[in-house]
């Protein structure tokens, strides 16, 4: 496969590696569950009024104690997050390569897998303390599609 473009920042060029995707074939990927505004623009999950749990991304049942139906919204998006465990895919496609994934502990319950954004892949650590940005995943047929991803805290708090 030829290089593409590069990205835009950093001006070096990206390429698709074994197993990649090709930017130019993908569809728009937001599943119909997960399109509410809330979610998608103000990162809300639901608590559990029975237990506390919080449940990311928003659920009718709590996967703690299964009541239906008990869960008010909680917003997620301004509360840090430590990293729980993570992974650096260096064969997907990426315009920013690679692609460093995380699971996130948020404070005061809730944990969300994301991609992991303005980070040395090589300084990525369990423990490590983050924030979310509101970022592009991907742009298919001319449309970019946004969606949350975790950076270091700035500052080193």
């Amino acid at each position: 496969m030829e290089p593409r473009a590069g990205d835009g920042r950093s001006g070096r060029r990206v390429e698709a590696g074994i197993g990649a995707r090709d930017p130019r074939n993908t569809h728009i990927h937001a599943c119909g569950a997960h399109r509410t505004e809330a979610w998608k623009f103000a990162f809300v999950g639901s608590k559990c009024t029975e237990c506390g749990f919080i449940s990311l991304p928003p659920a009718r049942v709590c996967s703690r104690c299964n009541s239906i139906d008990q869960q008010s919204p909680v917003p997620l998006s301004d509360k840090p997050a430590t990293v729980a465990t993570y992974t650096i895919d260096r064969l997907a496609y990426s315009l920013s390569p690679p692609t460093v994934a995380a699971v996130l502990d948020f404070e005061g319950g809730g944990r969300y897998t994301c991609e992991l954004t303005d980070v040395d892949p090589d300084a990525v650590e369990v423990g490590q303390r983050v924030e979310l940005t509101f970022r592009r995943t991907v742009t298919a047929k001319h449309i970019h599609n946004y969606f949350w991803k975790a950076r270091p805290i700035r500052g080193g708090q």
